[in-house]
């Protein structure tokens, strides 16, 4: 095996949710370890609600991972100590060993890099985001986001962002850098787009979660002016999260007197999942003309292209880089449900240019952010800057 490498801190109780982090970060572990590298994930310590004990996954072929359990500052201090061990023990030293690091509160970060020192591995930060362009974040946080984005690279070895502008950000760090943008397995769709489009029942999907209820705000009151102005097609929502935000989504489609034309879906498989993503006239990802958006280059945007469908989105930051509206995607040139629900307006009335869009959007994602084009890059990354 060529390296050692360790994915720390950077998925969410991998691989027992489903998340953006796990999603492109376990995308990452699958074609390293097909390049031949020995891959470990071990998740954050401060652990996983509901479990007893120290959970690890490990299935011959599969990517060892570890979940700690979440039981106050005791257990932390407990799954501080079982960090060292595993770190210790899964060290090779017939080989290179990373770590492949992410955002964690600043302090957990600078313990996470100590162990790193101690133990003589190498450190990699993977950053999606530009923390200090977040909204609403209380004082505290602001202070921890400020200290991590303005410092973090002056601790670890290399840095792997998600987009140009980030690049941009971390360049004065002098570290070795590679972009690694967004990441799909565009061998798990089967384009099977001749059922729902075919068909009365047409859509458009957002798939998210209730935590971000400006953006799903923000969508249902596009599609109430989408269909004010004669669209007949439905909406559906695939969300997850807390009950509270599916309490607020709910009463804001009974204000809007919106019941019977939006469905909301929720615990689906990744079967079901992929269904409805093939069989949508389009997939809607807003993005706002704001430093956070422009910043960061949303992971469901690769899932979405997979499906063969046209996406939605706004022409912000990475997105205008990678995309050309009515070519690849359908890009709205302002953040408002106007821009939005006249795109909805033409992709209705227009359905082979919205699958041609599609098509087109799909081979760029196979070109461009399908994992497995990724393997090689980042081994020679590690062989050439970091060896």
């Amino acid at each position: 095996m060529k390296n050692n490498i360790v994915f720390l801190g950077v998925t969410d109780n991998y691989p027992l949710m489903f998340s953006a982090n796990n999603s492109k970060n376990g995308l990452i572990a699958k074609v390293l370890m097909k390049e031949g590298h020995s891959v470990t994930i071990i998740n954050n310590i401060l652990g996983f609600r509901g479990l007893k004990s120290k959970y690890r996954y490990s299935t011959e072929g599969e990517i060892n991972a570890y979940i700690f359990p979440e039981k106050g500052l005791v257990q932390i201090w407990k799954n501080l100590l079982d960090l060292y061990r595993i770190l210790n023990e899964n060290y090779n030293n017939n080989r290179s060993n990373y770590i492949f690091i992410g955002y964690t509160y600043f302090p957990l970060f600078l313990l996470n890099v100590l162990y790193a020192k101690i133990l003589n591995y190498k450190t990699i930060v993977l950053i999606t985001e530009w923390h200090l362009f977040f909204e609403n974040v209380n004082l505290l946080r602001k202070i921890d986001y400020f200290l991590f984005d303005k410092f973090f690279g002056y601790f670890v070895d290399g840095i792997l962002p998600i987009s140009k502008y980030i690049l941009n950000k971390v360049i004065h760090f002098r570290k070795p850098i590679l972009i690694i943008p967004i990441l799909a397995d565009f061998s798990q769709s089967k384009m099977n787009r001749n059922l729902g489009i075919s068909s009365t029942n047409r859509y458009f999907l957002y798939c998210g979660n209730v935590v971000y209820f400006p953006v799903i705000d923000f969508i249902i009151r596009s599609y109430k002016l989408f269909s004010n102005k004669g669209g007949d097609s439905k909406l559906y929502l695939i969300l997850s999260g807390p009950l509270e935000g599916f309490i607020k989504v709910n009463q804001l489609i009974k204000e809007l007197n919106l019941f019977a034309d939006i469905n909301i879906l929720s615990n689906l498989s990744h079967c079901e999942l992929t269904f409805y993503y093939e069989n949508a006239l389009a997939l809607l990802i807003p993005l706002r003309q704001k430093k956070q958006d422009t910043a960061r280059f949303p992971h469901k945007i690769g899932e979405y292209l997979a499906s063969g469908r046209p996406i939605i989105t706004g022409n912000v930051g990475e997105v205008g880089r990678h995309f050309e509206h009515k070519v690849n995607a359908f890009l709205a040139a302002e953040y408002t449900p106007e821009a939005y629900s006249a795109i909805m307006k033409i992709i209705e009335r227009n359905i082979s240019m919205a699958n041609k869009v599609g098509e087109n959007g799909r081979r760029l994602g196979i070109n461009k952010f399908n994992f497995e084009n990724y393997g090689e890059l980042i081994s020679n990354f590690l062989k050439y800057n970091l060896a």
